[in-house]
């Protein structure tokens, strides 16, 4: 399932996305193990001083006990996907 937010096209576990990008993350995800998820990309701009750019794609997941966690994941896809494979659905 996707909706459309000021943050843009949010992505859920419900459907696999239609585009390249959005479904790298998303394999990337489930292979990882996380059930209840949503993530999306927000533009990059600049930041505050020393902080680097904002923006890119973001992730909230449930994790454990139903606490909701939140990463930032990458400035593209390719970077995000591996991003995924280093966390862990179980706190």
């Amino acid at each position: 399932m996707t909706r459309k937010t000021d943050k843009g096209q949010v992505y859920t576990e419900a459907a696999q996305p239609g585009s390249r990008a959005a479904r790298k993350i998303w394999d990337a995800l489930r292979k990882q193990g996380f059930k209840q998820f949503r993530f999306w990309y927000e533009p990059i701009g600049p930041a505050l001083e020393m902080a680097g750019h904002s923006g890119g794609w973001m992730l909230v997941a449930i994790v454990g006990a139903g606490a909701e966690s939140q990463w930032p994941l990458g400035y593209n896809a390719k970077d995000a996907a591996a991003e995924v494979s280093k966390l862990s659905p179980r706190p």
